[in-house]
Parts: C-alpha cells; structure tokens; sequence
C-alpha cells in the first residue's frame, strides 16, 4: 500500500461532522484544557489562586447531541426541565466560588505585607545585633572594675549589718 492510500484510507475513516458537532467538540476542548491539572510552585501563591479562579466558575449547559434522534430528544427534554434548577445551584456555586477567591486575595495581599515586614524586621535586627557586636567589647572594658565592686557591695547587703562579728 502507498503512502497516497493510506493518507487516503484514514481520511475516509474520519467521521464527517457537523457544524454543531465541531462547535461542541470545540466547547469541550476549552472546558477540558481548563480543567487540566497544573503543575505550581509550592512558593507561588498567586499562580495558585489564579489556578483557583480558572476553575471556580461552574457551567450548567450540558451536552444534548447523539447519533439517535430520540436520545437527542429525551436529553433535550430533561436539560430543559432540570434547567431552572441546575442554574439557580451553578447561581449559588459561582458565588461561592467568587467568595473563595476573594478569601484568596484577601489571604495572599495579607502572606505578602507579612513578608516584606518580616524581611524589613530582619534587617533591622541585624543592624541591631552588629550595633550591639560592636559595643559589647567596648562596655566590657569600661565594666570590668566596677563589676567587682559591685560584687563586693552585693556581699555586704546579703550578710546584713548584723552578721559582721
């Protein structure tokens, strides 16, 4: 068989859709590609809660073509009679799931001022320690007479005037 028959057999393997079919089948490409799993950094919150809103918002328009005319039917007449409902719970799913996504960016605006803080507080610890490195040699010198003194002074007041003699 050549390569033209082959390319030629595929081809006529192929089922021939309809336009409806190729826009649902595009429908479900977008639907699956947004669904798919993410790799994220354990470190990237915000990629994390985009993730989050990709994913929050809950569609309730369901499927109705088949290759049978009276299942196509009877999907029709069950999406239209369980429509209302469907929409007012995908209603309150959507809210919910913008909500969590607010928590979201309430959560990550709040992690990201706690560690620009935490990394000015560390700098100022450091001057503080380097301050107290380079005072520490200088007050020990300067102490150092006065400490025994008052070593001798604290002996005195634990005997008491009347342990003396």
């Amino acid at each position: 068989m050549s390569n033209d028959s082959a390319t030629a057999l595929r081809a006529s393997r192929r089922p021939d859709f309809g336009a409806d079919a190729l826009v649902y089948i595009e429908k479900v490409r977008k639907a699956t590609k947004r669904l798919r799993s993410y790799e994220t950094n354990p470190e990237d919150v915000r990629g994390a809660l985009q993730r989050v809103r990709e994913v929050s918002g809950f569609n309730v328009e369901v499927p109705v073509l088949s290759a049978r005319r009276e299942v196509q039917f009877v999907k029709t007449g069950v999406k239209r009679l369980s429509g209302w409902y469907m929409a007012y719970l995908a209603a309150q799913l959507n809210a919910f799931g913008a909500t969590i996504v607010r928590l979201g960016e309430t959560l990550v605006s709040r992690v990201e001022d706690l560690e620009r803080n935490g990394d000015e507080l560390a700098a100022r610890v450091g001057a503080v320690e380097a301050r107290l490195s380079r005072l520490e040699p200088k007050t020990a010198a300067t102490t150092a007479p006065s400490t025994a003194a008052s070593t001798s002074a604290k002996r005195s007041i634990k005997k008491g005037p009347s342990d003396e003699g």
